[in-house]
Parts: C-alpha cells; sequence; structure tokens
C-alpha cells in the first residue's frame, strides 16, 4: 500500500469496517485477546506463536491467521483451516509496502529483512531510498501493478501490506507468495492501533522488544492524557478540509476523535457514535464547526497559508481560526506529511502525535517543548 494510500485511510478512515482478505473462520476469539487492539489475538500453541486477525465489524470471525513456528525444524504445526505458515527462514526476506511498516522494521532492529518494497516512490526513509539506488533493495511495481519478475528474484519469503476498504490485491495474490495483510488501521483506540507492533515483532523475531516498545508506548500515553486532564479549558477543534467538494468528518467515535479528547480538546462531533468518517457537506461542517479555536489540517507537499485556503474556497474564512488565526492560542496549524513523519512515525506511537495536541491545545502544560509534525499556519 502507498504511503498515500495510507494517508487517505487515516484522513477519510473507513465509513464501513467489514472488509477481509481471505476465508472467514470461526475461532474463540477470546483467545489470545491484547489489552487494547480489538482485531488481533496473539497466543502460543507448543512451540509455535499464532495471531489471528479480525475484522472490526464481526470479532468472533477472523478473517486471516498465520503461523509462527520457533524454528524451521518445528515439527509439530497447529492444524487450523487457510492458515499461513511462516518459519522464521521465510520471514529474512521480505516484501513491504508502507513506510509505516518499514519504520516498525527499522525500530526492531530487522529493516534488513526488507529486500524489495512496493510503491517505492512514496518511501521517504533513507535506508529504504539509498538502497533501492544501490541497488540493494528491490522497486517491485505498484500494488495494482507489480513486478512480476523483479519479485520473483527478490524471492520474498512474505509480503506485508495494509488491508483496508475496497483494496484490490488480486494481482499480488497471484504471486503465490504469502500475504501478510494489516489490519491496524481499522482500530479505533490509539492504543489498539500501537499494539500492532507485536505483530510486526512476531513477523521479525523479536517480539520481546515489540512488547517493550509498546509497554513504553503505553506507559508515556496515559501520562500524557493524565496531564491533559488537568487543563483548566478544552478548545475546540475542527480537522482537515473538504475533498472534491465533500468534508470527510472523524465520527465521533474515531481514531482521531479520540486523540482530540484525550489531548484535552473539545471535537465537535464528540457525540456521533461513528468509528469511521461522516461525508459531510460544507454547510453542516461550518454549523456545527465556525466557532471553533483551532483548526488542525494534514497534508502532503502542500504549503499551507491562509491565502491558500482562501483560494481553495473563499468559505473557509468563515471559520474562526481563520478570522483569529493570528491569536496565540488559537488560529490553523499544518502537517505536511512529505517533509514530516507523522503517518511514519504515530501508527504504533500515538504519544507522539498526543504530545504535538497538548502542545497545540494547551502550551502552558509543555512549556519547554515545539510541536514535532505540526506547525503554525502564516498569512
Amino acid at each position: 500500500m502507498t504511503r498515500y494510500l495510507y494517508i487517505l485511510i487515516v484522513l477519510i478512515a473507513v465509513t464501513l469496517q467489514g472488509c477481509g482478505k481471505g476465508n472467514t473462520v470461526a475461532t474463540d476469539s477470546q483467545k489470545g485477546k491484547l489489552s487494547y487492539a480489538r482485531n488481533l489475538r496473539i497466543y502460543r500453541d507448543g512451540n509455535c506463536t499464532v495471531a489471528s486477525i479480525y475484522n472490526s465489524g464481526d470479532s468472533t470471525v477472523s478473517i486471516s491467521t498465520y503461523i509462527f513456528p520457533d524454528s524451521d525444524t518445528t515439527s509439530v504445526i497447529p492444524s487450523m483451516a487457510d492458515a499461513v505458515v511462516l518459519h522464521p527462514s521465510k520471514l529474512s526476506r521480505l516484501m513491504v509496502y508502507s513506510t509505516v511498516h518499514a519504520s516498525a522494521l527499522k525500530e526492531l532492529g530487522a529493516l534488513d529483512a526488507v529486500k524489495i518494497v512496493g510503491d517505492a516512490q512514496y518511501f521517504s526513509m533513507p535506508e529504504i531510498t539509498q538502497g533501492i539506488a544501490a541497488g540493494k533493495i528491490t522497486d517491485g511495481g505498484t500494488q495494482q501493478a507489480p513486478v512480476k519478475e523483479r519479485i520473483i528474484k527478490a524471492a520474498p519469503g512474505a509480503i506485508i501490506i495494509s488491508n483496508y476498504e475496497g483494496m484490490d490485491a488480486s494481482a499480488i495474490e497471484r504471486l503465490g507468495i504469502p500475504i501478510i495483510y494489516m489490519n491496524e488501521s481499522q482500530e479505533n483506540d490509539p492504543l489498539g492501533r500501537a499494539e500492532w507492533i507485536k505483530l510486526i515483532g512476531l513477523i521479525a523475531r523479536h517480539s520481546q522488544k515489540a512488547d517493550s516498545i509498546f509497554a513504553s508506548t503505553q506507559k508515556n500515553y496515559v501520562a500524557l492524557s493524565d496531564l491533559a486532564k488537568g487543563a483548566s479549558h478544552k478548545p475546540k477543534v475542527l480537522c482537515e478540509t473538504m475533498y472534491q467538494g465533500v468534508w470527510n468528518v472523524a465520527g465521533g467515535d474515531s481514531y482521531a476523535a479520540r486523540l482530540i479528547a484525550d489531548a484535552g480538546g473539545d471535537y465537535p462531533w464528540k457525540d456521533d457514535s461513528h468509528t469511521g468518517s461522516l461525508q459531510l457537506p460544507f454547510e453542516s461542517v461550518l454549523a456545527k464547526a465556525s466557532d471553533a479555536d483551532l483548526w488542525l489540517i494534514r497534508v502532503f507537499g502542500v504549503n499551507v497559508t491562509l491565502d491558500y485556503l482562501r483560494k481553495q474556497d473563499e468559505r473557509y474564512m468563515l471559520f474562526a481560526p481563520a478570522i483569529n488565526f493570528s491569536d496565540k492560542d488559537k488560529g490553523i496549524w499544518t502537517a505536511d506529511t512529505s517533509k514530516v513523519p507523522f503517518f511514519d512515525e504515530t501508527p504504533f506511537h500515538p504519544d507522539l502525535a498526543l504530545k504535538d495536541y497538548i502542545a497545540i491545545f494547551h502550551p502552558d502544560l509543555l512549556p519547554n517543548f515545539s510541536p514535532k509534525y505540526f506547525t503554525k499556519v502564516s498569512k
């Protein structure tokens, strides 16, 4: 999956969270249940570790199951319908389609396993871009048009790709190489999404390190959230802009809404129960959020200024953050994800996004910290 598509998934979210790859299998959905992730189960079975991925729309039916034997010589493998067995030797050569997952592999010390990437033009990691330039990493083409000959030559033992609504991975599936469908983008709890690093840990053969990374992320996130609870006020926060005449607004029970709430912000659609996105006309957003204190906008390769927004749609100037953009504690903040690794780092480290949000919402709580990803929009 391209980095750009990952951005769209997070910005637009998933309104119908019901897709899945492979055959569905009824399982004991409580076995291996994790602390926060709803769609992932991990448990031991003999000399193997089993990871089952579930649909967010039905937590009783697994959509894919992966078995990780302790070694290539493990002789007793659990018998499970449609399960994919991934021996250690297979995982020594990987194909990856997203910087998000490549970044996690790097953090786990397993980036050397990445021998080929898909949608290479969207990778910004120096290790990947330089590896491609030096011929050490292969460009395997796009998700829709994989270059079969290159992939076969690179001989990956598994392909890591994100699972999202409406995706078409048929061209990749026809290669006959085991595909690991990552489903973390369907988690609406920030720590639930972060907990998926445990599956990356299994792939990287560094489960203990993955557990340690998540424990640290959880500790930091909870501490920051507790800090935000002490704020004296909650600024009203508007997010993003229109796309093709529609404003894709995160639902009140979505990942984005939870981040804002945990950072001590007041989200206009907090009473909505959707975990995905709402497609709203401009007028509905204006009626609900014209008096917002802050406006957060994430873009890719765009220099957002007040003049830019005015040229995009003069009606944007009706929102209070545009009117009061020069006020110290109000205004518009933007993150250009072509320049800052927001979508590379925050899926498995939501504490980093939370810290940025708190610094913007309540700068007095973090007086010595400047946002890492967001900058205030100038005129």
